[in-house]
C-alpha cells in the first residue's frame, strides 16, 4: 500500500472511529479469500490518457488526494473496508495500466468484493469495466481462480483490445454502464485516451459478441461535437442533458432509469467529476459551466443501487493541480462514502 492512513483520534472504541481507524490493507498479490461483499478501494495513478486527449494533466495525483480527505470522515457503522493500494505511476504505460487494472479488479470481484476505483483520468473506465466483466465471467461460470485467462493487448499500435476470452461462450452475461459525465467519451481514436474509453469498451464487446448497453447522464451539448452524437446514435446510447436535470423529477427519472436497467443484470457506474458544475468541482481537466446538482446524482445513485445490479463504481478526473481549497477532492471523498453506504444498505 502506498498511502498511510492516519488522522484525528478523539478517543478509543468504535464510537470515535473515522475511516483511517477502520480501513485495512488488502494484499491482492495472492489468491484472495472470500470478501463477503466488502468495499475495496483501488487507486489508479494515471493521467496519460488525459495528456493524449490534450487535457490538463494532474489526475494521477487523484487517488492520494481522495484518501487524504476520506481519512478523517466519521464512520457511524462498522463497515468492512479494504484498501488494495495503487497501480500505475510515472513509469507505467497506459496500456499496461489498463491490463493490470483489469486483472486486479477481476480478482477482487471473483472474491465477492465491491470495488470503488479512485482515478485517475477517465481512461480508467476501460479497466474498471473489463475487470468487472472478466471477474463476473469467472465467478458465474464457477471457474477456479487459479485458472485465470491471460490478458494480452492485441496490437500496441492501435486501440488496445484484449484477446477474445475463451470462457465467453460458456455462459453469456448481460452488462450495462451508466456514466455520469458531461462528455460521451466515445472518441474514435487509434490509441487509448481519456476521451475514448467507452468506445474502446464497445469495440471489445463487439469482439466478444456481447451487447453494449451504455447510458450517459449529464451530457453538455456544447462539449460534444456532432460526430460524437452520431457515434452515440449508432451505438444506441441513452443519455440525458445536464440542463434537463436541474430539478429532480423522480417519477420521470425513475421511468427513464427502469427502461435502461431492464436491459441487463450487472451494472458498472462511472462518475466523471466534470459532471458537476465548476463551482462544486473546479479541480478537473474540463470544468463544467452547467453541471448536474449533487442531490440529483445522489438520488439517482440510490435508485441504481436499489436495483441490486451495481457491481463496481469508479470516480474519475480529480485533478488536485487545479482544485480550490480541496473542494473537488472533498466532493470525491463524499461520493466514496455515498457509494459505500449504498452498497452496504443493498447488502442488508
Amino acid at each position: 500500500m502506498t498511502f498511510k492512513w492516519q488522522g484525528r483520534q478523539d478517543g478509543e472504541g468504535k464510537f470515535h472511529h473515522r475511516w483511517h481507524n477502520q480501513i485495512v490493507e488488502l494484499d491482492t498479490s495472492n489468491n484472495l479469500s472470500e470478501l463477503g461483499n466488502a468495499v475495496v478501494l483501488l487507486g489508479v495513478e494515471s493521467d496519460e490518457g488525459v495528456r493524449r486527449n490534450k487535457g490538463r494533466v494532474g489526475a494521477a495525483k487523484g487517488p492520494k488526494a481522495i484518501r487524504q480527505q476520506l481519512a478523517n470522515v466519521a464512520l457511524h457503522d462498522c463497515y468492512t473496508l479494504y484498501d488494495a493500494g495503487d497501480i500505475g505511476g510515472d513509469a507505467a504505460s497506459l496500456e499496461k495500466i489498463q491490463i493490470e487494472q483489469t486483472e486486479r479488479i477481476s480478482q477482487i470481484i471473483q472474491a465477492h468484493g465491491f470495488v470503488i476505483v479512485l482515478g485517475g483520468g477517465h481512461e480508467i473506465a476501460f479497466g474498471s469495466f473489463m475487470g468487472m466483466y472478466y471477474g463476473l465471467m469467472h465467478r458465474l461460470n464457477e471457474i477456479p481462480r487459479t485458472k485465470q485467462v491471460s490478458l494480452e493487448i492485441q496490437d500496441q499500435s492501435t486501440l488496445p483490445l484484449i484477446n477474445k476470452n475463451p470462457i465467453i461462450s460458456q455462459n453469456m452475461i448481460k452488462v450495462g454502464i451508466l456514466n455520469f459525465d458531461a462528455h460521451f467519451d466515445l472518441r474514435q481514436q487509434p490509441i487509448a485516451t481519456s476521451g475514448s474509453p467507452f468506445f474502446q469498451i464497445a469495440k471489445q464487446l463487439d469482439i466478444d459478441n456481447v451487447d453494449f448497453n451504455y447510458a450517459c447522464i449529464g451530457i453538455n451539448e456544447n462539449s460534444n461535437t456532432a460526430i460524437l452524437f452520431e457515434t452515440a446514435r449508432q451505438l444506441d446510447v441513452s443519455y440525458l442533458f445536464d440542463n434537463e436535470l436541474q430539478v429532480l423529477d423522480k417519477k420521470w427519472l425513475a421511468k427513464w432509469l427502469d427502461d435502461f436497467l431492464n436491459r441487463f443484470e450487472h451494472l458498472y457506474i462511472s462518475i466523471d467529476l466534470d459532471v458537476f458544475s465548476y463551482t462544486q468541482a473546479p479541480g478537473v481537466s474540463a470544468p463544467a459551466v452547467c453541471g448536474v446538482p449533487l442531490y440529483v446524482i445522489e438520488w439517482i445513485l440510490g435508485y441504481l443501487f436499489s436495483s441490486g445490479k451495481v457491481r463496481i463504481a469508479d470516480i474519475a478526473e480529480l485533478n488536485p493541480n487545479f482544485d480550490i481549497d480541496n473542494h473537488t477532492s472533498k466532493l470525491a471523498a463524499y461520493l466514496v462514502t455515498v457509494l459505500t453506504k449504498l452498497k452496504y444498505k443493498s447488502n442488508a
